[in-house]
């Protein structure tokens, strides 16, 4: 199958199957790969309004998730999610299809030519072992069932962590969306993840189109997503978050380079990964804060596909870290560093 083989997704059980494979090395010694798409990827949101119609509202949820799709495509094409990379082109071919049903108003989001259109792109330069991740991880991100549904979960333990009011806990209490088969399918997801870094962020940007999705929905009344069922008022309770403080901390250890953005008008970002935990950071490099050889060092680890050290100063709110600056590179740990 790897070597020359073809690949056909006519489900998301497929592309699950296919995805298995492919992050197990299936496809490493492959030197090309066809995957057709037939019938899926494809979502169903059925929403209680009017026969075949649409709210302005309604319509802004679905232009989010279609954002979202645009700057996944642009993170994994040119390296950064600023929706002014795509060209006219990209975001046409990008465009996925809503098609209004009747009774009450059901919406078929079609994505096959969406994916198809990425794996395009990607052919001109990565390896078949590598677009072959990246296009089936995107298929079950953007338009998966059980990402929806890990999405809803997280929400809803999130939210139960954060509310007090014994009202709001007992509107959330009992949902329960991801099964334990899908439990297992996102452990999959989160193998391809740490072999392809770009769909962290793919999924960061379709997490952001599920909660503007959520916000658009009618509080009145039931939504079905696919095969999950939730009121409108508790879309809008899991869109709702606590405000956070955020805490300064210092991060030091060995850091894969796993992309370099020069765009950055004050200096550059990285991407990093860390060494020991696999977890995944973006970070500045301020020209006035780092020497030339130090700029030179994260470059040149990028190349050779090394991790270096990294002193990192960020804000941490939760387990998240964000407004990361590095302030000192080197090949290897200091001697007083065990990291």
């Amino acid at each position: 199958m790897a070597d020359g083989g073809g690949i056909v997704v006519r489900s998301e059980d497929d592309a699950w199957k296919y995805l298995e494979l492919a992050v197990a090395g299936e496809f490493d010694d492959a030197d090309d790969v066809d995957i057709s798409f037939e019938g899926w990827p494809c979502l169903t949101i059925k929403v209680q309004m009017p026969d075949s119609t649409i709210t302005p509202t309604l319509m802004a949820g679905f232009v989010d998730l279609q954002q979202a799709v645009y700057r996944g495509h642009a993170e994994i094409r040119y390296g950064r999610s600023d929706l002014r990379a795509l060209s006219d082109e990209d975001r046409a071919a990008l465009e996925f299809s809503v098609k209004v049903e009747s009774g009450s108003s059901i919406f078929g989001v079609n994505g096959e030519q969406v994916v198809e259109a990425l794996i395009d792109a990607m052919k001109e330069n990565m390896t078949p072992a590598h677009w072959v991740i990246i296009a089936l991880g995107v298929s079950v991100v953007w338009f998966g069932q059980t990402a929806w549904n890990d999405y809803l979960d997280h929400r809803t333990n999130v939210r139960l962590a954060e509310i007090q009011s014994k009202e709001k806990r007992e509107l959330l209490e009992g949902m329960r969306f991801l099964s334990n088969n899908e439990t297992q399918r996102m452990k999959i997801l989160a193998q391809a993840v740490q072999q392809r870094a770009e769909l962290a962020r793919a999924e960061e940007h379709t997490d952001d189109g599920r909660k503007s999705m959520l916000k658009s929905l009618p509080e009145e009344d039931n939504t079905t997503i696919g095969n999950s069922v939730i009121h409108g008022s508790q879309a809008q309770e899991l869109t709702k978050s606590k405000r956070r403080r955020s805490v300064g901390v210092e991060l030091r250890g060995m850091y894969a380079i796993l992309r370099v953005d020069t765009t950055a008008p004050d200096g550059f970002r990285v991407r990093l990964q860390r060494a020991d935990d696999g977890s995944l950071l973006t970070a500045g490099v301020q020209d006035v804060l780092l020497s030339k050889g130090q700029r030179e060092a994260i470059q040149r680890a990028e190349w050779a596909k090394r991790p270096v050290w990294l002193r990192i100063d960020a804000k941490q709110r939760d387990s998240v870290f964000v407004d990361a600056v590095i302030k000192d590179v080197r090949d290897s740990p200091p001697q007083s560093d065990d990291g």
